[in-house]
């Protein structure tokens, strides 16, 4: 296990702050946040490449703030890649280890090199020198894989691509990886476990589901492409209702309602929000609200609806195959409703 006590570092200006963060063994760990959070030089606290102002990191109980990078046994994969083109790829994967150890010759297998092995780097593919760079991350025999964005340059298909063959890779040899970028849909696909860093601040931290659909702050939730977030305040906290003035509605929600709450903001995703079909009107239902389709815009897997209700723009997402059933048109009033197991509350706090 590695964890994170009280780490900070200085920069200029910048200002890098970890509380606390734990990272167990063989867990897929991301750290995601937009450009200048201080997710690079998280990594290289990490390597022993900086040194905190203050805090400790720890490794499987040992303090090993200010031991070597050598020492720490952490494989390293950066956005550059950084691999030396004057060398071949077995080269490059041996630099700093011994290639006699048995389980490599399986490493190299897998990556699917032994036939490149005396290839040089600048005959290679994309896809092909990530490979040569997470051999030579892994060579030395650490358990322990960081990585800093390094699928960045590269065309969809082959990024997801290499994001299974990253998660296979991950299981096979019982690795423990942290992988920072600021790619929702990479973050999401690859970790487990999801932590969200903007402007030096760890804003939370936990199972990727749970991230993805309940943030707990309005930070997190605006980076992770939220937009239906209403103004609102507390109306009952047995059954937990919320009224959004916006919406001229009261909100029903499943999860209780903080005891100290008053004010804040109701939210929900727009992949969540359920749009009847007409003949299935029920009056009854909670959280039935009539909204006006404005615009409509294809997304290739999906369609983004955008609607207004009152002053207050809904956005909804759908799939193909329930927007070829619906056939919805912009100018069309539809019946959607906010289920009360995916709304989530912020208070104002947060």
């Amino acid at each position: 296990m590695l964890k994170l006590k009280d780490l900070r570092y200085q920069v200029g200006a910048f200002s890098l702050g970890i509380p606390s963060l734990e990272i167990p063994k063989g867990v897929f760990q991301v750290i995601l946040g937009p450009s200048g959070a201080g997710k690079s030089l998280l990594l290289e606290l990490l390597l022993g490449l900086l040194k905190p102002c203050s805090g400790q990191i720890f490794s499987h109980g040992q303090d090993i703030t200010f031991w070597p990078p050598e020492k720490r046994g952490f494989g390293y994969v950066p956005q550059d890649l950084a691999l030396f083109p004057h060398l071949t790829v077995e080269e490059n994967i041996f630099l700093a280890s011994d290639r006699r150890e048995p389980w490599l010759e399986e490493l190299l297998s897998f990556l699917g090199l032994e036939t490149l092995l005396k290839r040089s780097i600048d005959g290679l593919s994309g896809g092909e020198r990530q490979r040569v760079a997470l051999a030579r991350a892994l060579a030395p025999g650490g358990k322990v894989l960081l990585l800093d964005e390094p699928f960045t340059a590269l065309h969809r298909s082959l990024r997801q691509e290499l994001w299974f063959l990253l998660r296979a890779l991950k299981e096979r040899f019982d690795l423990t990886v942290i992988l920072v970028t600021h790619d929702l849909e990479e973050a999401f696909f690859l970790g487990e476990k999801v932590a969200i860093l903007v402007s030096g601040r760890l804003l939370e931290d936990g199972p990727a589901e749970r991230v993805y659909f309940t943030p707990q702050s309005l930070a997190a939730a605006r980076l992770l492409g939220v937009r239906n977030l209403f103004s609102a305040e507390v109306h009952s906290r047995r059954p937990p209702r919320v009224k959004v003035p916006s919406l001229k509605t009261i909100l029903e929600l499943e999860r209780e309602l903080p005891e100290k709450a008053a004010r804040g903001w109701a939210g929900l995703r727009a992949e969540e929000v359920l749009v009847l079909r007409p003949e299935y009107r029920r009056p009854h239902q909670k959280n039935l609200l009539e909204v006006q389709i404005e615009r409509i815009f294809f997304q290739g897997s999906t369609y983004l609806i955008l609607a207004r209700r009152e002053r207050e723009r809904v956005e909804i997402v759908l799939p193909l195959y329930a927007f070829r059933k619906l056939k919805p048109c912009p100018g069309d009033r539809i019946q959607v409703i906010f289920p009360p197991e995916s709304l989530f509350w912020l208070s104002e706090s947060q």
